[in-house]
């Protein structure tokens, strides 16, 4: 008897992976099964597992910054060049903005934007927030 590879992934495991990016995104399942070009019921059952997403689909969700390859492989490749992530900014704006409360520090543009790159691929890196605190304390 054959034994099937624990990693293979089950369509169950893809949907709950786009539930997830379609949250993270912050869109209803209506809006983004638009957005793939499918009714909303086509949305609920990829996500609960009952179908699995054609490649239109795909390729519709990944300009919206979808990452088509975690949806699919459970792995996250890195940020295509140009997208930020929602979640990421807010983490880096609320760091940045309790250090120039603290310090009450006047900053030029270009230091806040250095700032702000530095803390960004931190964060995209997987640092967590008390880590990007103490680079920015090591800032000054």
């Amino acid at each position: 008897m054959v034994q099937k590879s624990k990693l293979l992934l089950t369509e169950t495991d893809i949907g709950s992976r786009l539930k997830e990016e379609r949250l993270r995104i912050g869109l209803s399942q209506p809006a983004f099964a638009e957005i793939g070009g499918v009714k909303k019921l086509t949305q609920i059952a990829y996500e609960q597992g009952r179908r699995s997403p054609d490649a239109n689909y795909l390729a519709a969700v990944f300009k919206l910054g979808v990452d088509v390859c975690y949806v699919l492989s459970g792995e996250r490749i890195a940020r295509k060049a140009g997208y930020m992530d929602k979640e990421v900014i807010a983490i880096v704006a609320r760091v940045i903005y309790q250090w120039l409360q603290s310090t009450k520090r006047e900053i030029t543009p270009q230091l806040l934007a250095d700032v702000f790159t530095i803390l960004y691929d931190g964060a995209v890196s997987e640092l967590d927030e008390q880590h990007m605190i103490d680079q920015i304390r090591a800032v000054g």
